[in-house]
């Protein structure tokens, strides 16, 4: 018996088969992929977590403690899978209100701190990463990485730009009346 290929139930059996084999090949390689992928997410945090702190070259794991303030010290954290965790759900970041994650960097005798930021924008979430130091008298901005997930070109994606993110270094938080000053 021939098979008619023209007909309307070869057709639909011919679809359901191949999208049941096109749909668990896509399944087996997502799950196949996820460890490879959660590494490139955690190396991209890793980087802009030292670009933010001038430091693109230095090896993360080696130069910087992951920690919180508690009580107002710093205390390094044990999970840092979990921290790493954290900054990778900006909706459970944002909802944090004690114990943000910091990093912490020591170098030269003077202590640098980057703090993860999160918010949103006009189309999407926008997040990165701000290298704070203490000076004698107010706290300096010394280095802002940021991205975005959706923003106008030539609008609000130009957060993720070198030339709008140099405009934040060497600014300080605080005018003299003690009141916030650093605006986007």
């Amino acid at each position: 018996m021939a098979i008619n290929k023209n007909s309307n139930a070869y057709i639909i059996i011919y679809t359901v088969v191949m999208v049941v084999i096109v749909g668990a090949l896509l399944a087996f390689l997502a799950t196949s992929l996820k460890p490879m992928q959660d590494a490139n997410v955690l190396n991209e945090q890793k980087t802009s977590i030292m670009k933010a702190f001038g430091e693109a070259e230095a090896n993360f794991d080696e130069v910087v403690t992951v920690g919180c303030i508690t009580d107002g010290e710093f205390v390094a954290v044990e999970d840092v899978a979990a921290t790493f965790e954290l900054l990778g759900d900006r909706k459970a970041l944002t909802a944090v209100e004690n114990n943000l994650p910091i990093f912490k960097m020591e170098k030269d005798g003077a202590e640098k701190y980057v703090l993860p930021i999160v918010g949103k924008g006009l189309w999407g979430d926008i997040w990165g990463y701000v290298s704070l130091q203490q000076t004698e008298d107010n706290v300096m901005i010394t280095g802002i990485v940021m991205d975005h997930a959706g923003e106008t070109p030539g609008l609000g994606a130009e957060i993720a730009t070198e030339t709008t993110q140099a405009k934040f270094q060497g600014k300080m938080l605080y005018n003299e009346a003690g009141e916030f000053a650093v605006r986007m």
